[in-house]
């Protein structure tokens, strides 16, 4: 099994990244508790504007509103899903064509 791949804050790519993480945690042995190790883990893996988003909670210039590792993927989540999923949906389907 490879190592999750790194993020970079793509919005596009967030769904897919934090579904890689859960099957490699199983294989390291921390799908039952483990919360800190997977959330350094997951730091660790953040790029771009992705580390740009975390600066501010390494510096400690800004407080972790998270402790648990549901609470720090809901925090990824809400940073960087998709600003407007129906939209962008929508464009999506207008893009399909039949080949």
């Amino acid at each position: 099994m490879r190592e999750p791949s790194m993020f970079d804050g793509d919005r596009d790519n967030l769904r897919g990244w934090l579904a890689q993480l859960p099957v490699y945690f199983k294989i390291l042995g921390w799908e039952n508790e483990h919360d800190g190790n997977k959330i350094k883990y997951t730091t660790g893996l953040l790029r771009e504007d992705a580390m740009k988003w975390y600066t501010p909670y390494a510096a400690k210039v800004q407080a972790k509103s998270w402790t648990t590792w549901d609470e720090y993927q809901n925090e990824l989540r809400r940073q960087f899903r998709p600003v407007n999923t129906r939209d962008e949906a929508r464009a999506k389907i207008r893009k399909l064509k039949q080949g």
